[in-house]
């Protein structure tokens, strides 16, 4: 009875909307990261960091510069400059081994030396980050918390890695870092059981959300996509020719595609379109459920390893790299109506 009455609600709230503008921003090179506050667009790329204005997306400032100096950067992987956040009033910014602080102008404040971890995020006086470690010879991926000396507090999640030596190679699944936000000193991980774990500061389990998203299966198209994507991609290409033989593709994707916070809530987007239009979930900031929404927007390409979008006022921004000039890159903006 419960399943089928959450059914029909899932029907009365499901919404059609359209409306995406794009933008051609010049001068930068494929981005690592996207982030939005109310007046602001920040853009990483490689060890760079470019601030637009909302109101007419011309560029305020740029900065950052390859070192080990104060306010300078080192990569935070092979394929990764760094990844930016924005706080209620500056910038928080990780790169290899340390964060940085700058302020919304691009002004440089101060920075911290990274003892462990990767990806983090400040959540009270703590950080959530991103490590892999292993388990009776398997390698995982954690979400982990720690302490302001980086010291590990706990594991909130982990997953299996995509590669374990000499084992079948799921190019789909968990290839990307694990997800995970932080909003209002609260902490949203990604669950085993393709759901949202909702954590405090302290890292206790305090919420989650309950819907059981649908599953797209994986079509000869799909498979054909990240072929491709993997066989030409300058950092994977000679990986991806050493592993052919040892690929499995799964025969369904994760349930979860990608989410976000922003605006008072929870967005999750799945793999499943309808009429060509992405599927996203809309909850409250507890994870309870409040619309389903089908959005006439850019596709969040399941094989790129770190998707470039964020969600703020109400609009979903992503970026898109421009095939026709290395040095310019699309900004797709569609609104979000509900």
């Amino acid at each position: 009875m419960k399943k089928t009455i959450f059914i029909v609600l899932l029907m009365i709230f499901t919404i059609f909307i359209t409306g995406t503008s794009k933008f051609t921003l010049t001068g930068i090179l494929p981005p690592d990261s996207i982030t939005v506050d109310k007046t602001q667009l920040y853009i990483s790329s490689g060890l760079k960091v470019s601030i637009f204005s909302l109101k007419d997306l011309k560029q305020i400032n740029n900065f950052g510069k390859k070192g080990e100096g104060p306010g300078e950067f080192l990569n935070l992987f092979d394929d990764v400059g760094l990844m930016l956040n924005v706080l209620d009033d500056k910038l928080f910014i990780n790169s290899g081994n340390k964060i940085t602080y700058y302020s919304k102008n691009g002004e440089f404040l101060k920075e911290l030396r990274v003892k462990n971890g990767a990806l983090l995020k400040p959540v009270g006086e703590n950080y959530v980050g991103f490590r892999r470690g292993s388990e009776n010879n398997i390698v995982y991926n954690y979400v982990t918390l720690f302490d302001k000396s980086f010291k590990r507090i706990k594991d909130l999640y982990k997953e299996k890695y995509w590669y374990q030596q000499g084992k079948e190679v799921d190019p789909v699944t968990n290839v990307r870092p694990p997800l995970y936000y932080v909003y209002k000193n609260l902490i949203y991980s990604r669950n085993d059981k393709g759901n949202i774990n909702i954590f405090n500061s302290k890292g206790a389990l305090i919420s989650k959300t309950s819907v059981i998203f649908k599953t797209r299966k994986v079509t000869s198209e799909d498979k054909k996509k990240y072929d491709e994507y993997y066989r030409i991609h300058p950092v994977y290409k000679q990986a991806y020719a050493q592993l052919i033989n040892l690929v499995i593709y799964p025969k369904s994707f994760p349930k979860i595609k990608y989410f976000d916070i922003a605006d008072s809530n929870l967005y999750v987007f799945t793999y499943i379109k309808k009429d060509n239009k992405s599927e996203i979930y809309i909850f409250d900031l507890k994870g309870k459920f409040k619309k389903k929404l089908y959005l006439n927007m850019p596709d969040i390409d399941p094989q790129v390893i770190y998707p470039v979008i964020k969600i703020k006022n109400n609009k979903i921004y992503q970026i898109i790299e421009n095939e026709e000039d290395e040095e310019s890159i699309d900004l797709h903006i569609t609104d979000i109506k509900f």
